[in-house]
């Protein structure tokens, strides 16, 4: 009989080397979405933003007022209930079809680099068209209800983020941070805070002048989280 050395391979060592293989892939390799998946993705929320803009950003002059259907408690309550229910439904399919099948940090990339750079636009514009109005247009720091400088729209744009925002909860629970969805819960609390600081101004032409809901504090802090956000991210 020919003797076969112990660094031989045999067929049944051959075939669980391959087996090996395949599930080492099926961890690990096989993970990496695809460029169609991850722009597949960015395009999902471009549409997401896109919408946004068509109802926020009207004329300026068509700026909904406090009677508008879009500043009725309905559409508070609407959207935050629908934040709510949609956060367990998000993380079952998460964990149930995209985590197995995707590296969800690699898949997100692009999704979360545009929705930071949208963010840090945005904020950026709005600490821009309070100081403007302030500082150049007179209007008062205070607010009142007969100014118009512009300042209204920034507030009405900060309010409308407020919804905007709920996809900072989604990346998380997308991304399995569920440990940090407890304080991204902020969100709708407020979107309420502001919805009901604003109805209390006698027009659309006030500042909201509740402090929780300040939009030139707020948009400041919110520049300067995705601003290091998208930093983090394209380091990262």
């Amino acid at each position: 009989m020919c003797k076969r050395s112990s660094g031989a391979i045999t067929p049944s060592s051959s075939i669980s080397d391959v087996k090996s293989s395949a599930s080492n892939a099926l961890d690990g390799g096989s993970k990496e979405p695809s460029l169609l998946a991850r722009y597949t993705c960015a395009s999902v929320l471009t549409a997401f933003l896109a919408v946004w803009c068509k109802f926020t950003f009207v004329p300026e002059n068509e700026q909904p007022g406090v009677g508008a259907d879009m500043q009725s408690w309905h559409t508070p309550a609407l959207l935050t209930l629908g934040y709510l229910v949609s956060l367990p439904l998000l993380r079952t399919f998460t964990e149930k079809v995209l985590a197995p099948r995707y590296d969800l940090k690699a898949l997100l990339t692009e999704s979360m680099v545009l929705y930071n750079v949208a963010q840090v636009i945005l904020n950026g514009w709005t600490v821009w068209k309070i100081i403007d109005a302030v500082w150049f247009r007179g209007h008062p720091f205070i607010g009142d209800i007969h100014t118009i400088s512009g300042a209204s729209y920034a507030v009405w744009v900060h309010y409308c983020d407020k919804y905007l925002e709920f996809f900072d909860t989604y990346f998380m629970v997308l991304r399995g941070k569920m440990n940090q969805v407890r304080c991204s819960l902020q969100s709708p609390k407020l979107s309420c805070t502001s919805y009901y600081s604003s109805r209390g101004l006698p027009s659309r032409y006030a500042f909201i002048r509740e402090q929780r809901s300040f939009p030139l504090e707020r948009s400041a802090i919110k520049y300067c989280e995705h601003l290091h956000t998208l930093d983090f991210t394209l380091v990262e």
